[in-house]
């Protein structure tokens, strides 16, 4: 027999690991002293722990290599667990390779510009939102602010007139939506809205210049975050559009501007989201 710092010299393991897989029931040691509680292990066991370390080394997590040495698992469940290990596989890599596309992307930005951008542009979903809004083509980007300012508050008045509930603080209440399909400062498709909570029963269509809808969610939007003078959020938009090309995705919906911190605020704190999905 062979003591357990033997048998990791001959196997090549760390004690610690060897005592962990005992814990685990992986593998036992072919005697403890009752006395020193010295664990013993045999040549034998070389077999076990091998196939457990290529079962390791497959990505297998320790609770699946427990069924697989201890339990006996049929070729086909066997076969059926490694399909799913390569998928699983197959999909680290291609996530491994957008990271490395997102980092190229902005190694090139900083040989291009001399530095990295400003924005740092991140991926997520977003849930439904109830909105009460009215949508006008905007003629210059000059005239969005005292525009918006203006829409925003008459929303928000006829919300609390017709007993909706205007989301407050410290939630999001304002979003625009921009419908354009590119880039543009000109003849502007805008939506503007404001966040409600859900109202209580469904409404019929409203004899309003107003309407009152759930935004649908969106299982993946690119988004960045400004906190500027309103009159630079072009180029964050202008951002966002050229990490959706670089990293090889494409716009499927209209951009929306979410005010997280009120434009009254001493540092006014936006959101741009743009949907999008891989080409």
């Amino acid at each position: 027999m062979l003591r357990i710092g033997d048998f990791s010299k001959l196997a090549q393991v760390a004690v610690p690991t060897l005592r962990y897989y005992d814990q685990l029931g992986l593998l036992k040691p072919a005697h403890v002293d009752k006395f020193t509680e010295y664990r013993y292990y045999t040549v034998e066991q070389l077999p076990r722990l091998n196939r457990i370390l290529a079962l390791k080394d497959l990505g297998f997590s320790l609770e699946q290599i427990e069924r697989l040495v201890n339990e006996n698992v049929s070729v086909q469940e066997l076969r059926g667990m490694l399909l799913m290990r390569q998928a699983d596989a197959e999909r680290q890599v291609l996530e491994e390779q957008a990271r490395l596309a997102r980092v190229a992307a902005r190694l090139r930005e900083i040989e291009e510009e001399g530095k990295p951008s400003q924005y740092d542009i991140v991926t997520k979903s977003v849930a439904p939102q109830w909105i009460v809004s009215t949508r006008q083509n905007v003629a210059h980007a000059d005239e969005m602010g005292e525009l918006c300012w203006n829409l925003h508050g008459q929303l928000r008045a006829w919300s609390v007139e017709h007993n909706l509930h205007p989301l407050a603080p410290p939630a999001p209440q304002l979003v625009n939506l921009y419908y354009n399909s590119e880039y543009t400062e000109t003849d502007l498709d805008l939506e503007a809205a404001v966040l409600i909570s859900p109202p209580q029963k469904t409404r019929k269509k409203q004899d309003a210049p107003y309407t009152v809808r759930e935004l649908q969610g969106e299982k993946l939007v690119a988004s960045g975050l400004h906190r500027d003078e309103m009159r630079e959020i072009p180029k964050l938009i202008q951002a966002l559009l050229t990490w959706v090309s670089v990293n090889n995705y494409e716009v499927i919906g209209p951009a929306r501007e979410i005010h997280l911190v009120d434009r009254t605020a001493d540092a006014p704190l936006v959101e741009m989201q743009v949907p999008i999905r891989a080409r």
